[in-house]
């Protein structure tokens, strides 16, 4: 991706299928270790202009992080919402999307490299 090699299918998607894909592709893992996937369900966010392949990628690399990390019996919570400002340059709304667990976290003296290159 950081090359600039990856090709990108644009597509109008909608987030919350994109979400519940995404955790039900992911389950299985969560369900082996006996920990809860909830999705707080949002309405009225936009569809948004995006590659849904690539974003179910991401944010199912964030969930098997946070099943990786999280003990037996936790809980991981999907919420997502429409932000109050659109994009300064484009105008347009935007959406976050949040994955919170109940695992170990990462250390102080670690938290700078969670944007570093592997």
């Amino acid at each position: 991706m950081e090359s600039g090699e990856m090709e990108w299918e644009f597509t109008r998607v909608d987030l919350a299928e994109i979400i519940a894909t995404s955790v039900n592709s992911i389950q299985a893992l969560a369900l082996q270790k006996d920990i809860s996937l909830e999705i707080s369900e949002v309405n009225g966010l936009p569809r948004l202009e995006s590659d849904a392949d690539k974003l179910v990628q991401v944010i199912m690399n964030l969930l098997s992080n946070s099943i990786k990390f999280t003990p037996s019996g936790g809980l991981i919570r999907v919420q997502s919402r429409l932000l109050p400002n659109s994009d300064p340059k484009a105008g347009v709304p935007m959406a976050e999307v949040a994955i919170s667990d109940t695992g170990v976290g990462i250390s102080t003296t670690d938290i700078y490299k969670i944007f570093d290159r592997f």
